[in-house]
């Protein structure tokens, strides 16, 4: 794959705009969402309670601004699209990036062309983000050295 595709997925003749997601998302918010606290570090590279194994003190890496995260420990570590995935989707989450994205922008509030709006509109009920106005999601053809998610099977395969 190409590097100008790699943070794009075409499924279902939509586009995700995965770099669109991950810049307007707060790591911060996911964190709160899933009840996870940040304990200590400085700045931007924070340490939380790992919630992806038996952890007693915090050995989860978090850079606030790359969003992105560590756990020497368990070995788990990627963006926070990847973190979303872990949590929603723990048996396969690489299968589930396209959901991981949707629950992200969710999550932080994003407004997303396409997404379901019922999804969006109660999030102001439930105490979440009000929704930003960023658009990742727009109808496209699909284009050829793209992922795509093929309904028969449901993990990533390339073009």
């Amino acid at each position: 794959m190409q590097e100008s595709n790699s943070d794009t997925l075409n499924a279902n003749h939509y586009s995700i705009d995965f770099k669109a997601i991950k810049r307007d998302a707060s790591f911060e918010r996911v964190l709160q969402y899933y009840g996870i606290e940040l304990r200590g570090g400085r700045r931007a590279q924070r340490k939380a309670l790992c919630p992806f194994h038996r952890d007693t003190r915090p050995s989860l890496n978090v850079n606030l601004d790359r969003k992105v995260f560590n756990c020497f420990p368990c070995g788990d570590g990627g963006d926070i699209v990847k973190f979303v995935a872990k949590k929603e989707y723990p048996a396969d989450p690489e299968g589930h990036l396209l959901e991981a994205a949707q629950k992200l922008a969710e999550i932080c509030g994003i407004r997303i062309d396409g997404y379901s709006r019922e999804t969006i509109a109660n999030s102001g009920r439930t105490g979440r983000a009000p929704v930003q106005s960023a658009i990742a999601i727009q109808p496209v053809a699909p284009a050829p050295e793209t992922i795509r998610l093929s309904p028969a099977t449901p993990h990533l395969t390339s073009s």
